[in-house]
């Protein structure tokens, strides 16, 4: 691999830092010229075992050259018992590890009373005469010595190749490295990456942007542009109805930056000026700069928040989202890319939405203080854009019912917010349900007007009756009216009832006379009798 390495960056090597660790460590010749002379490879892989060459060891030569004899010594006596015994068709003799040497023959064949039956495995049977208890007592350990002799000589070169586990390490970090590059090549040029520009400006701009894993599970991607700047606003909001994308299209923004980051070409139209140093939330917090930012940061390992749920944290989900809100917050400066999926939907709603509008008060704050971070939200908290008192606190213009066709771009008069939704159109014209809609995955400006979540609850089956009670809920709050029992749910409810009535009403059942217990059986049965929907 060395020298195929050194003849393939001949003409670049001052350029291929990687090529040139390779050609630098000077234990890779060493332990391949060991690894060559003692192993035989090609008989290792036929015989699904490590083989030591010929020429290692002479007592291992002189041990194979004995089984070279022995299989010129069976050959000859399976002629000889086949002629002996014509009727045996098939007759030979085998050596069988932790049995010896013994006399194969078919089943159904007769046998000569001085075979010894050992075994039957399948259509064969196994036998030993004096012949095979002689070949046993001459190179019976043969085989076994072979293999303890090939162990030993295996052993002693792990000894010596211990002595280069350092650049064993580093020979593997380097073809890990190396394979990695491959696989980041083979992917631009297989699916029509482009390549980033770099550049120290506080901008993050791509065009045409695909995610690279979602593209690849549905027949076609809608590509997004994606514009954070001075001119576009340094913090967009992002919201759509439910389904629509927009946690898909969060977590494409941050693999987007980290394949830039690493050196790969990006899923988009054409390169990305991104930011020089980054810091990246969404589920995880990723910092490009690790030293420093364990130095400000020692309690996050590697630079990392995770935000995953598990038993073994005295935490709820919204108490991890808290922390990692908080490490965002406090960690953050001019040049960071914060990635906020839906913050606030742990907790109660008007805590939830209080909460969010804070954190984007103070992410504002910082803008127009430092020109950072760059922030990227998603939400389905529309009271931030249509109540009065949470607009005052983020600055926001007036909102008059901005649909998610509109092509105006909602800014604050700092050019700081700027919103985003995922479009949809209605499912079809004629469509008497007019909440039926597609999702067009398209990032466009404006702001949604609702995240049809009855739509989704359909969708994944939940009870047209409860969806409508739902329906009818949410109208009674946006009208401010009273709501009235749900008449259906009562007449559900009336035949239950009833035979809880006939079953508390006895004081004790086993002395009960047979009216009762005939009134809790006919009850019963006028209950299993009824349609479906009365028991769902």
């Amino acid at each position: 691999m060395r020298n195929d390495i050194a003849k393939l960056s001949s003409h670049s090597i001052d350029s291929i830092y990687l090529f040139q660790r390779f050609i630098n460590l000077q234990a890779l010749e060493l332990v391949g010229n060991m690894l060559g002379n003692v192993i035989d490879f090609e008989a290792s892989k036929s015989e699904a075992f490590c083989v030591v060459r010929d020429g290692v060891s002479d007592e291992l030569d002189s041990a194979r050259d004995n089984i070279a004899e022995i299989e010129k010594i069976l050959a000859d006596m399976s002629i000889e018992l086949a002629n002996a015994y014509p009727e045996m068709r098939g007759i030979a003799v085998k050596f069988i590890p932790r049995v010896g040497y013994a006399i194969s023959c078919p089943v159904v064949c007769p046998v000569p009373r001085s075979f010894v039956f050992q075994f039957e495995e399948g259509p064969q049977r196994y036998y030993k005469d004096t012949r095979c208890v002689a070949l046993d007592e001459r190179y019976g350990g043969m085989h076994r010595r072979i293999l303890d002799l090939q162990q030993q000589l295996l052993l002693e070169l792990y000894e010596a190749l211990m002595g280069h586990e350092a650049s064993f390490y580093d020979m593997i970090d380097m073809v890990s490295e190396l394979d990695c590059f491959l696989s980041l090549a083979r992917a631009a040029r297989g699916f029509n990456f482009a390549r980033p520009v770099l550049c120290n400006d506080v901008v993050f701009t791509a065009k045409a942007v695909r995610h690279p894993l979602q593209e690849l599970t549905v027949e076609s991607y809608i590509p997004n542009d994606i514009s954070i700047d001075a001119s576009t606003g340094f913090m967009n909001v992002l919201t759509g109805e439910n389904g629509s994308g927009k946690s898909v299209f969060l977590k494409m923004v941050g693999v987007l930056q980290i394949m830039a980051q690493i050196g790969s070409f990006i899923p988009a139209l054409e390169g990305l000026r991104q930011l020089h140093e980054i810091t990246t939330g969404i589920a995880f917090w990723f910092s490009s700069n690790w030293s420093r930012h364990q130095a400000i940061h020692p309690s996050c390992d590697d630079g990392i928040t995770s935000s995953f749920e598990t038993v073994l944290l005295s935490h709820s989900s919204f108490t991890i989202d808290c922390n990692q809100i908080a490490a965002m917050l406090r960690h953050c400066d001019q040049r960071s890319l914060l990635l906020i999926d839906e913050y606030g939907k742990g907790t109660a709603a008007i805590d939830g939405v209080c909460l969010l509008t804070a954190v984007l008060k103070t992410l504002k704050a910082a803008i127009l203080r430092n020109g950072g971070p760059k922030v990227l939200v998603t939400t389905h908290y529309l009271e931030i854009f249509h109540e009065s008192c949470l607009k005052q606190q983020l600055g926001l213009r007036e909102v008059h019912h901005i649909e998610c066709h509109d092509q105006a771009r909602v800014v604050d008069e700092s050019s700081v917010i700027s919103c985003f939704v995922l479009s949809s159109v209605p499912a079809s014209a004629t469509s008497k349900d007019k909440t039926q809609t597609v999702a067009l995955y398209e990032a466009i400006p404006g702001i949604a007007t609702s995240s049809n979540a009855f739509r989704c609850a359909s969708a994944a089956g939940v009870d047209n009756r409860v969806l409508t009670r739902a329906q009818y809920v949410l109208d009674c709050r946006h009208s401010k009216t009273p709501l009235t029992p749900w008449v259906e749910q009562n007449e559900r409810d009336e035949p239950f009832e009833a035979l809880t009535r006939i079953f508390i009403d006895e004081a004790h059942w086993l002395t009960a006379s047979d009216e009762s217990l005939e009134a809790l059986r006919a009850q019963t049965w006028a209950i299993r009798s009824t349609p479906n929907e009365m028991t769902t």
